[in-house]
């Protein structure tokens, strides 16, 4: 038996995240860069609190920004949300959701839904959880 020491190269995304190739790492950098995460509470109690009984997460990626715009248009037009609605017992107005960003370690990936035109690296490739805003709302 031979002992061999090896030296190998790897690379080390801002987050710790380790590759073996530059370009790996670069390319989860600057998708990690264009990605910001929202929790989404939803759901008030109208009879009587008015507290939010539901929460959801969202990991929103735009190369020109705009993120929390991209999940107010995707929560409004797609899950047919209204921001404002009745408030407990149909007594005045109260928000119907409300949107709180968040860092990646805060996210429950069981409750995670993408907004994003790429598929993104570090998570994984279940397109069930995708929603391209880019071709569904005819953007280029």
């Amino acid at each position: 038996m031979k002992e061999v020491t090896k030296t190998i190269t790897v690379f080390e995304a801002e987050d710790g995240t380790h590759f073996d190739k530059k370009e790996n790492c670069e390319r989860y950098e600057d998708q990690l860069r264009s990605v910001e995460f929202f929790k989404v509470s939803y759901n008030p109690d109208l009879t009587e609190t008015g507290n939010f009984n539901s929460h959801t997460y969202f990991a929103v990626y735009s190369r020109f920004g705009y993120n929390k715009a991209i999940l107010e248009q995707y929560l409004r037009n797609v899950m047919e949300w209204d921001l404002i609605g009745p408030s407990v017992m149909g007594y005045g107005l109260q928000l119907h959701y409300f949107i709180t960003k968040i860092k990646r370690n805060e996210v429950d990936v069981k409750n995670l839904t993408i907004l994003s035109p790429v598929e993104l690296d570090w998570y994984p490739q279940n397109r069930s959880h995708y929603f391209d805003y880019m071709s569904e709302w005819g953007l280029k």
